[in-house]
């Protein structure tokens, strides 16, 4: 059955890599995963566990007392059952709900400041001389960029 994934769909996603400002280098790649199944209307439109690949556009290393660590990433579409790629950022509803997730959860990616550009993620370390450290296995949200056309399981 097709349906249209709308745009600002939250979708939660695990990083399957450790990323640091000190070790990561500009075009380099990581792996990510879908954390959670997306229903729209009882319909599976996103499978969970479905890869996807994301690559570090910048890294720079911190300087003590001088600069804070800096990692840029973009995220690569991830796809859907059909086969239709599906482009994630970070929109307004996925930083909301990270903001929730993190106060609730308290950990994760604490410390850092998330920035959007408009071709991925900035995060930054809030002290100088720190470095920005995202563990593999750390979780957060990004969003459906667009209106996606898929085919969908119906349950």
């Amino acid at each position: 059955e097709e349906v249209v994934i709308p745009a600002g769909t939250l979708v939660s996603i695990r990083f399957l890599n450790n990323l640091s400002s000190k070790e990561s280098v500009s075009g380099e790649t990581f792996d990510y995963q879908v954390v959670e199944n997306v229903f729209l209307d009882n319909k599976l439109v996103i499978s969970a566990n479905s890869a996807g690949l994301g690559e570090i556009t910048s890294a720079k290393k911190a300087r003590i007392l001088a600069q804070p660590g800096k990692l840029e990433l973009t995220f690569k579409s991830i796809i859907s059952l059909d086969g239709t790629p599906i482009d994630l950022i970070m929109g307004e509803k996925a930083e909301e709900e990270n903001k929730r997730l993190y106060v609730a959860v308290g950990a994760g990616i604490l410390g850092l400041i998330i920035l959007s550009n408009p071709i991925g993620l900035v995060f930054g370390a809030l002290i100088p001389g720190k470095n920005v450290k995202i563990d593999e296995g750390t979780e957060m949200f990004l969003q459906v960029k667009e209106d996606t056309k898929v085919i969908a399981l119906v349950q």
